[in-house]
């Protein structure tokens, strides 16, 4: 699981080579993996690619079911987590739109659900670290339609072959090799396998919000290298970074938590717990223009 999650595309030589097993034996173990659901293949594309330009942290205080209010929440499209959590608010999510505009309107919709009785959000200034990335988000890189083609038939399938790749791009399997190692090399897309939790032991699951002084940008960076630490964002709303960490246990990530505290500059943290991930599933090509649930 950790190879797949470094590089999703690795072949079944080289990830049977990396823990000892035939390549008949990789291929045999990840087809079970996938079969019992512990592991899905997912394509992540560089949010400026995919249009989506616009990250929000929205924290939704709710009356009655706060399952219920989730599950709502995760029809949006634009919505790429969300979770029922211990904290203040009962219900976060991470919402990516193309435009502030967008924003807005999905924003109204939420406020507008039945239990919602107001959100709190924190507008992504700079994503430091996006979830499930191997590194940083890197600068954007220019693509043209024979890599939109290429990107679209990685999100339907991230370990689809070459040939069948280059079907779809009207490029030789050599050349679209070519193609495709360059956009993971550049950081356009990752191929990567999201895990579940139940199933591996890493049970203990936070969010973090901090309030700093100075700049926020260094703090996001110091944290974004702790190994229990995938995703962080600085922001503007009533947190300055806002990070995630999935930790293998509750020492774990009190270990986190404890040095994250002793940084430099950091003024206060606030966390929640995630009892119930309801969805997390980051935004496709091909959903830049759905709809509302």
């Amino acid at each position: 699981m950790q190879q797949l999650q470094r590089d999703g595309r690795a072949s079944f030589q080289a990830l049977g080579r990396a823990v000892g097993l035939t390549r008949t034996a990789a291929r045999a173990r990840v087809a079970r993996l996938l079969d019992r659901g512990v592991v899905s293949v997912v394509t992540l594309i560089d949010t400026t690619v995919a249009g989506q330009m616009v990250v929000a942290h929205v924290s939704a205080d709710v009356t009655g079911s706060a399952l219920a209010a989730a599950h709502a929440i995760a029809g949006l499209p634009s919505a790429a987590f969300v979770s029922v959590t211990s904290g203040q608010f009962p219900v976060i999510a991470d919402l990516r739109t193309a435009s502030d505009a967008d924003l807005a309107a999905d924003l109204d919709w939420v406020r507008a659900l039945p239990g919602v009785r107001g959100i709190d959000v924190v507008r992504a200034v700079d994503m430091v670290r996006d979830a499930y990335r191997p590194g940083p988000v890197r600068r954007a890189v220019s693509t043209d339609g024979v890599d939109r083609a290429l990107l679209a038939g990685l999100e339907r399938d991230g370990r689809m072959t070459y040939a069948d790749l280059a079907a779809l791009a009207g490029l030789s399997p050599a050349a679209t090799r070519t193609r495709v190692l360059r956009l993971i090399r550049d950081g356009v897309v990752h191929v990567t396998v999201l895990v579940d939790a139940g199933q591996t032991g890493r049970l203990a699951r936070a969010g973090l919000g901090l309030n700093v002084s100075g700049a926020a940008r260094g703090v996001a960076e110091r944290m974004a290298a702790f190994e229990d630490v995938n995703y962080v964002l600085t922001g503007t709303g009533r947190f300055d970074v806002v990070a995630a960490a999935d930790a293998s246990s509750e020492g774990a990530l009190l270990r986190t938590m404890e040095q994250i505290r002793g940084l430099r500059s950091v003024e206060r943290l606030q966390s929640w717990r995630h009892l119930q991930i309801v969805k997390e599933r980051y935004p496709r090509l091909t959903q830049l223009g759905g709809s509302r649930a």
